[in-house]
């Protein structure tokens, strides 16, 4: 929600389009009422924009497009799926915004099972090899980075607020998700810190040649 609402009052935009699973999410933006911000609950891999758009923000969706159970190639099937829903979503010239977390010096099969179970049960991350074979010929990419310190950062970030209202987050959720969201963040401050995992920020074009 926040980026919809800064991306319809920071830019002379004629619309803005966000989609979300979540009805709590979907009324937190309703409650902005700007006129520019359109807010949907539906699954991207349904959504048919009523006319192209000129940039696609996909900010933590790719995480959620391949299944712990797919095969490698079956991994990039499904990413190569959402980049052509991008690409058909765009006009001519278009481009993607994506920011995604990675697989960064781990192997797929070395990741935690505390990650697979308890946090993520039906989500895999992808490898940056996945994600170039998954856009080949759809997008060209134009800038790459690697922010892992970043989020390593926002991690430690989470962590000291949730400490500092553990006693009103467990009245809330009760002990045990707490306990989980914890161990969570401090296995993700490790991974991002020594780059078993990585935040990776692309910005890409749309190819116009299939």
């Amino acid at each position: 929600g926040g980026l919809l609402k800064y991306l319809a009052e920071s830019y002379t935009l004629e619309r803005v389009v966000g989609l979300t699973l979540n009805q709590a999410h979907l009324d937190f933006i309703a409650a902005y009422q700007n006129p520019r911000l359109e807010a949907r609950l539906e699954n991207w891999a349904e959504h048919v924009p009523a006319e192209p758009y000129d940039v696609v923000f996909a900010w933590g969706v790719v995480e959620h497009a391949a299944r712990p159970d797919l095969s490698a190639a079956e991994k990039v099937e499904a990413y190569r799926s959402f980049f052509h829903c991008c690409h058909r979503w765009l006009k001519p010239g278009g481009w993607l915004s994506l920011q995604t977390i990675a697989y960064g010096n781990m192997r797929r099969e070395d990741v935690s099972r505390f990650f697979i179970t308890e946090i993520f049960p039906e989500s895999d991350l992808p490898s940056l090899a996945d994600l170039a074979e998954g856009c080949a010929r759809l997008f060209e990419v134009v800038t790459l980075r690697n922010d892992r310190e970043d989020y390593a950062r926002t991690c430690r970030a989470w962590l000291a607020r949730l400490k500092a209202n553990r006693a009103a987050a467990v009245a809330l959720v009760g002990e045990e998700v707490v306990a989980r969201y914890e161990k969570y963040l401090k296995l993700s401050i490790i991974g991002f810190h020594v780059g078993t995992t990585n935040l990776y920020r692309l910005a890409l074009r749309r190819l116009d040649r299939l």
